[in-house]
């Protein structure tokens, strides 16, 4: 059966953690696109913990925003999970999400400059507090 939801066939990679990547990924996903969320093996997103009220081991706000996606675990830290993830970005997404501090993802090689340079179709998304270099862009948006 094919769907009818516009996104549908598309891939997004959601590098993200709390509400805006999430949130945003959830629309993308509701819009019929396959999304797969990233997660740090060492604790995961930070609104797991979010409760209560909590609901399979967690949050609700966590559940909410995050229905219907894949997940996968990848320690960005780590350089082979690293290449793994820009492999499985350049190999099957159309889209790349992500609220990480400005420059967090260029020092894995997972940056839009370096992405694009490999696949200039790809659409990235940053959802980062400050996009831009300036006095506030390595700062956290929750501590301003």
């Amino acid at each position: 059966m094919s769907s009818t939801r516009p996104l549908s066939g598309l891939v997004a990679i959601e590098i993200g953690h709390s509400i805006a990547a999430p949130y945003a990924g959830m629309i993308l996903g509701e819009l019929g696109a396959e999304i797969i969320k990233v997660e740090n093996p060492k604790g995961g997103d930070a609104a797991r913990g979010w409760g209560p009220p909590y609901a399979a081991g967690a949050a609700t706000c966590f559940h909410a925003v995050n229905r219907a996606k894949r997940g996968i675990a990848v320690d960005l830290a780590d350089p082979a999970d690293a290449a793994r993830l820009r492999a499985l970005i350049l190999e099957r997404a159309d889209v790349v999400i992500h609220n990480l501090k400005y420059g967090a993802l260029d020092k894995y090689g997972l940056g839009a400059d370096s992405l694009l340079a490999d696949k200039p179709a790809l659409i990235c998304c940053n959802l980062a507090p400050s996009a831009r270099p300036g006095r506030c862009a390595t700062v956290p948006a929750t501590t301003r």
